[in-house]
């Protein structure tokens, strides 16, 4: 519910991005303090993210050729590690 919340905020963000809309929605929590306190939903946010990075790193990696002879590359903002 308070992340279906957030987007009744959207429009806002885009006339002042100085807050993000779920921070707006949420009487000043960030989302990722709510991650924090409710388990449930940092594993659900930590299945959505790797979902979606996993097949984006693949497809770079398979066709941008910079990366040629690289051995070992370190994701170090990601959070899981995945």
């Amino acid at each position: 519910m308070r992340l279906r919340k957030a987007w009744t905020m959207v429009h806002k963000a885009v006339v002042d991005s100085s807050t993000e809309p779920f921070v707006k929605a949420n009487g000043g929590e960030t989302a990722y303090g709510m991650y924090g306190r409710k388990l449930e939903m940092n594993e659900m946010m930590q299945k959505a993210m790797s979902g979606m990075s996993v097949p984006f790193m693949t497809a770079i990696l398979e066709g941008y050729d910079g990366f040629k002879g690289v051995e070992r590359l370190v994701d170090v903002g990601g959070d899981a590690g995945d």
